[in-house]
């Protein structure tokens, strides 16, 4: 994990393709991680799609 990360997860469906999901601290880290590590990863991956999905509070069950 990286800094301002608070949890992640990495799913794979049976067609191979994967889901990565995590959850940060506020916008700001996200966006750090995005500019600094993020195109590195993808880059090593091989990925080239995603999505953001913003965490509603309703949504959560802790």
């Amino acid at each position: 994990m990286t800094s301002g990360m608070l949890s992640g997860a990495i799913g794979k469906r049976q067609s191979g393709t994967y889901l990565a999901a995590s959850i940060w601290d506020n916008e700001y880290s996200h966006q750090r991680y995005v500019d600094k590590e993020l195109a590195a990863l993808i880059k090593e991956s091989g990925g080239n799609t995603g999505s953001l999905f913003e965490l509603h509070s309703k949504w959560a069950v802790i």
